[in-house]
C-alpha cells in the first residue's frame, strides 16, 4: 500500500501439527505341578535382551537363552507387563521446532505414541527454525530483557519473528530529549517527560523512522514496532488509521502535495478534526482555536500537538473543521509554490477567501 507524506505548518498527513507395545508373557502350563519347596517364581526382566550366542551350543548356529532357569519359564498373570504410558504426546499433524529442526507430529507404530518426526534441518541451510518454518538467522541480536540506546532511540530487547532483537520503543528526539540507558532523559540527565504520542504525532514518528516514506515495509515496521507502542491510547491509533484510511481511499490520484491537501479538505476534514481533538470538543469556535493555536510553543512537535489538543478540546467540531478547511485551502493553493508570499496574498483574497471569512462569524 503506497503512502504519500506531506508537511506544512508543522502538520503532516500520511497517505499512508499399531502396533501395540504390549509385551507378550508366557502362559503357565496348566499341567505342570507346583513344588511347594521350590523358590518363588521371578518375573522375566522384560527390559533386557535375554539372548546371546552360546560358546558351546548344540548347534553352531543356534541362539540360546542366557542364564534362563526353569523358573524363568513360569509366569503368572501378574507377570504380564503393560506398555508404558505415552506421556507428553504431541498433537498429530502439528508442526513445531526442536532447536533448529522443523518437526511434524505423527503416530509412531513402533512405540504406539504420537511423536515429533523430523521434517528438515534449518540449521543445515544456514537458517533457524521459528514457528515451524526455516527463517533467516537473527541479526541485531541482544540479551532478552536488556535495554539500551541507538542514538536518540531507546530500545528494549524483544522476541520478534523468532529473534531477540533491539526493538525501538521511543524516539526521544521527538520530545526534545536524549536517550540514556534505554530511557528518555532531559539535558541535565533528569527523568524525561511522558513519551506518549497523540494522533498527529504518529505521522511525525513514521517520517522520523523511515528515510524513504515510500517504502511500505519500513513504514509498516515503524508503525507497528516504534510508533504505535508510544501512542497515548488505542483511540489515538484508531483515529490515525481512520485519517490515513480516508486519504488512501480518496486521494491516491493526487500528483502533488497541494493536490493532496485539496483532496483531504474535500473528503477527510472530519477525520482531521477527530485526530487533532481526540474526539472531545468544547463550545468555542474557529477563531478561538486559531488564537489558542498561535500561542502554542513549538519546542517539539509532541509538545505542540498536546497544546493543539487542549485548544481543540475547547472548540466545537464544526469550528475545528472550519479552521482546517481554511488552513488546508491555503496549503492547496500555495504549497506547491513553496508558500511564497505572493501566492499567500492571492489565495487569501481569492480561492480561500470565503472559507477564511467563515472562521470569523
Amino acid at each position: 500500500m503506497s503512502r504519500v507524506v506531506v508537511k506544512t505548518w508543522g502538520i503532516y498527513a500520511l497517505g499512508v501439527c499399531v502396533l501395540a507395545g504390549a509385551l507378550l508373557g508366557c502362559e503357565t502350563d496348566e499341567g505342570t505341578a507346583s513344588n511347594p519347596n521350590a523358590a518363588p517364581d521371578l518375573p522375566l526382566n522384560t527390559g533386557t535382551t535375554d539372548v546371546a550366542f552360546s560358546p558351546g551350543p548344540s548347534s553352531p548356529d543356534s541362539v540360546e537363552p542366557v542364564s534362563q532357569s526353569s523358573s524363568d519359564t513360569q509366569t503368572g498373570p501378574e507377570d504380564i507387563s503393560e506398555p508404558p504410558p505415552c506421556e507428553d504426546q504431541c498433537v498429530i499433524g502439528e508442526e513445531s521446532c526442536m532447536g533448529s529442526i522443523h518437526t511434524k507430529c505423527e503416530f509412531d507404530l513402533v512405540v504406539g505414541c504420537a511423536v515429533p518426526v523430523w521434517v528438515e534441518d534449518c540449521g543445515a541451510q544456514g537458517q533457524q527454525c521459528f514457528e515451524a518454518e526455516c527463517v533467516d538467522a537473527c541479526t541485531n541480536v541482544c540479551e532478552p530483557g536488556t535495554v539500551g540506546c541507538q542514538g536518540s532511540v531507546a530500545w528494549f530487547c524483544s522476541l520478534i519473528d523468532g529473534c531477540y532483537i533491539k526493538n525501538a520503543v521511543a524516539d526521544c528526539s521527538l520530545v526534545g530529549q536524549l536517550c540514556s540507558e534505554g530511557q528518555c532523559v532531559q539535558d541535565d540527565g533528569s527523568a524525561g517527560t511522558s513519551l506518549t504520542l497523540l494522533c498527529p504525532d504518529m505521522n511525525d514518528c513514521l517520517i522520523a523512522n523511515c528515510e524513504n516514506t515510500g517504502d511500505p515495509v519500513c513504514m509498516e515496521n515503524a508503525f507497528t514496532n516504534v510508533c504505535s507502542p508510544q501512542a497515548e491510547s488505542e483511540t489515538e491509533i484508531q483515529n490515525f488509521l481512520a485519517w490515513n484510511g480516508c486519504i488512501q481511499t480518496h486521494c491516491q490520484t493526487a500528483q502533488s502535495q497541494g493536490q493532496l491537501y485539496g483532496c483531504i479538505r474535500n473528503n477527510c476534514i472530519h477525520e482531521v478534526a477527530e485526530c487533532y481533538s481526540g474526539g472531545n470538543y468544547g463550545a468555542g469556535y474557529c477563531d478561538g482555536f486559531e488564537g489558542c493555536a498561535i500561542a502554542c510553543p513549538g519546542s517539539s512537535m509532541p509538545t505542540y500537538h498536546k497544546c493543539l489538543r487542549d485548544c481543540a478540546n475547547l472548540t466545537t467540531k464544526q469550528g475545528l473543521e472550519v479552521f482546517f478547511n481554511a488552513n488546508y485551502c491555503m496549503n492547496e493553493a500555495c504549497l506547491d509554490q513553496s508558500m511564497n508570499q505572493a501566492c499567500i496574498d492571492e489565495a487569501q483574497y481569492g480561492m480561500c477567501y470565503d472559507v477564511i471569512v467563515a472562521c470569523y462569524p
